[in-house]
């Protein structure tokens, strides 16, 4: 809702790491800072930091940078955060999203370049080999010569009934905490289409 956008940015900026202004950031957030740099997530001091090494929490901390470094994959939208490894390391519809979830508050470009990836991949057409439907958000990308020769239907693949409400819900919140009212206006039509998507083509039977 749009009252809720001011307490979510106020939210966000009371976390923000102080990078550079007297050391105040933990070396554990500084090093998830630094990991993230590293992989193009982040400029210095855009990022939330929890304030203080406590036990555990540097190790927590610490294995979150490990896991996402790990799973970055690159887009022509920027880094996102892929399925898993060996087997999903590609743009993921429900993992991808919903790890941006989770991330948003310490750095909210991991979700604007998962949503802006999987907005250029929005379905446009009916295609029952690919579970596609105009509006829908995708489920898997491939790029092997199986997809990209038609073996396969990842190319993508879009049979999943919840990555189109889910990149709904990260865009609403991505706006909410950031406040980017740009995004919104760029993504508007994608979601207008999402929205379509789930009136038209969603399951309506009742839940038994």
């Amino acid at each position: 809702m749009r009252t809720a956008w001011p307490s979510r940015r106020r939210a966000a900026a009371s976390t923000s790491a102080q990078v550079g202004k007297g050391g105040a950031a933990s070396e554990a957030g500084e090093e998830f800072i630094d990991g993230l740099e590293g992989f193009g997530f982040v400029e210095q001091g855009h990022v939330a930091d929890a304030g203080h090494d406590q036990s555990g929490h540097a190790r927590a901390l610490d294995r979150s940078l490990r896991d996402l470094r790990a799973l970055t994959t690159h887009t022509p939208d920027g880094n996102v955060i892929a399925a898993g490894i060996p087997w999903y390391v590609t743009v993921f519809g429900r993992d991808s999203l919903v790890t941006s979830l989770q991330t948003l508050p310490f750095y909210p470009a991991i979700a604007i370049a998962t949503l802006e990836a999987l907005a250029s991949l929005q379905s446009e057409s009916d295609d029952p080999w690919r579970d596609a439907e105009p509006g829908k958000i995708a489920h898997e990308l491939r790029t092997g010569e199986l997809a990209r020769a038609g073996v396969l239907p990842f190319s993508p693949y879009y049979g999943t009934a919840d990555a189109t409400p889910l990149w709904l819900v990260l865009l609403a919140e991505t706006c909410a905490w950031t406040g980017d009212l740009e995004l919104a206006r760029r993504l508007w039509p994608n979601a207008l289409r999402a929205l379509e998507w789930i009136d038209r083509y969603g399951d309506h039977r009742p839940i038994q």
